[in-house]
């Protein structure tokens, strides 16, 4: 009983807010930059999927 409360306190502490926050704003960026890529640049997913993945992999070791 005692391991439940304290996990369930210990879920939402500042820290693991803000990488909660931070991940779903890395994932909310990485689909906007998918969606720019193949539907305002008419880019086709079959050719460039290999750019694309590029992209994301530097965003995603990229600092903001």
């Amino acid at each position: 009983m005692s391991l439940i409360k304290y996990t369930s306190n210990n879920i939402f502490k500042n820290q693991n807010l803000r990488i909660l926050i931070s991940s779903f704003i890395n994932l909310i960026f990485k689909m906007l930059l998918v969606f720019i890529i193949i539907d305002v640049f008419n880019a086709n997913p079959e050719k460039s999927y290999i750019y694309i993945l590029i992209l994301i992999l530097a965003f995603s070791f990229s600092v903001i």
